[in-house]
């Protein structure tokens, strides 16, 4: 009767242990099954950034799935290729675009090279979309009945804070040896991320064996997704990022005050753009006007400057140097000035040097494709000591009748500008 008893209970320990062993293969097969959290999800990217970045949007829950997929024993020894597809938004040129999408690629298949090396490095490919217009317009029809009713404006703040940002991401297809696609959709991550799936399980069989539960799936019916596009063989695609160079984002532009030429005073500006909302610019003004007769005239006037901008309102919107913009700058020059004089005795002006600084407020409008206007004022400080003189003494001298120094707070500068682009055009910004 002893023995009987302990083989009974033998024989129960085994199947205890084959009924576990069998509902671990079943959850590890369903968890294969349902990573489905790499559907349509992406990793979204700042504008203009090519480097992921965990705490941007909901990165990191993207990371840890990941990570979580990659350590499965079914997954990672089982792993035919890795696809990874990356986007851009509408912004910018199109071989910007092109080189923000592929660098963005390279950058999720670096992680994994860094964080999954047991993942061969062959099986890795990556495709750079450039501008997703497929998703551009899924979500433009899922919202048509919104968007229709915007006024521009609101259509303009919509584009730039809802639809622009899901633009820029990369996204990944995970196909192993068995055939299992996790990521099964076609096409834009973002259109299949808007189609609802719907799946139905037909036949559910329990069985249980004293306190062990199993769930064993019988018939699974899934709605089938449109047909996958053929994934393409897996390639090496590190020397091609690296052929891939960035392109230039160089603008300089070349202005001059249109009001100052008018004046009869030259003058010239450069302005450089460092980035989208700063710009630094450099400027002078030479005049050297002057007659000996009959009452020596003089205009002479040789002025250099500075000046840093900051540009306002959203900078996705408009190209760059343009729009409104708040400026502060320092000049420096000296001046003679004798103008319009009726007798030898009449007082004319010199500076040793004269200095000043302040604030400016201006507007860029775009008139043609290389073309700009620019309206500006400035408000500050002006000093300096001077010389009055005249000629009644000594016709060739400057003969001096007294020393003044001066201070004066108000407007300091006014300006019409035409400006010329050399570099980025207005179009394909």
């Amino acid at each position: 009767m002893r023995r009987r008893s302990i083989c009974l209970l033998f024989l129960l320990c085994i199947l205890v242990v084959t009924l576990r062993a069998q509902e671990q293969s079943i959850v590890l097969t369903e968890s294969t099954d349902t990573l489905g959290v790499f559907g349509p999800k992406v990793w979204y990217f700042p504008i203009n950034k090519t480097n992921l970045l965990r705490n941007h949007l909901g990165n990191a829950r993207m990371f840890d799935a990941l990570d979580s997929l990659l350590s499965i024993p079914n997954v990672s020894n089982h792993i035919d290729s890795v696809f990874i597809v990356a986007a851009a938004s509408p912004i910018g040129r199109a071989a910007y675009n092109q080189y923000l999408s592929e660098a963005r690629a390279q950058s999720l298949k670096e992680y994994i090279r860094r964080h999954h090396p047991h993942i061969v490095d062959a099986r890795i490919s990556t495709q750079a979309i450039g501008m997703d217009e497929d998703g551009y317009n899924a979500i433009y029809e899922k919202e048509r009945a919104h968007v229709d009713a915007m006024t521009p404006q609101q259509r303009r703040t919509w584009l730039l804070k809802e639809v622009y940002p899901r633009l820029q991401y990369v996204s990944i297809r995970v196909l192993l040896t068995d055939g299992t696609l996790i990521h099964p959709e076609r096409g834009s991550p973002l259109r299949t991320m808007l189609q609802p799936k719907v799946t139905t399980y037909d036949t559910i069989r329990v069985q249980t064996y004293d306190t062990i539960r199993v769930t064993v799936y019988d018939t699974i019916k899934v709605t089938p997704p449109p047909a996958p596009a053929p994934i393409p063989t897996p390639v090496d695609t590190s020397v091609i990022i690296k052929k891939v160079e960035k392109p230039s984002t160089f603008l300089l532009v070349i202005k001059t005050n249109l009001l100052y030429d008018l004046a009869l005073l030259p003058n010239l500006a450069l302005e450089y753009s460092l980035t989208p909302r700063y710009s630094v610019a450099v400027e002078g003004y030479w005049s050297w006007w002057d007659t000996r007769a009959p009452d020596y005239w003089s205009y002479r006037i040789q002025v250099v400057g500075a000046e840093a901008k900051y540009w306002l309102g959203s900078r996705l919107a408009r190209p760059r140097l343009t729009g409104h913009y708040l400026g502060i700058y320092a000049m420096m020059g000296n001046y003679d000035v004798r103008l319009f004089p009726r007798s030898l005795s009449d007082m004319g002006y010199v500076s040793t040097l004269n200095y000043s600084g302040g604030i400016t407020y201006g507007y860029v409008l775009p008139v043609g494709k290389r073309w700009d206007l620019e309206f500006s004022l400035g408000v500050g400080y002006v000093g300096g000591k001077y010389h009055e003189y005249n000629r009644s003494i000594c016709a060739d001298c400057y003969p001096i009748r007294s020393d003044k120094e001066h201070t004066y707070y108000g407007p300091t500068r006014a300006a019409v500008s035409l400006i010329y682009r050399i570099g980025m055009p207005h179009e394909t910004e």
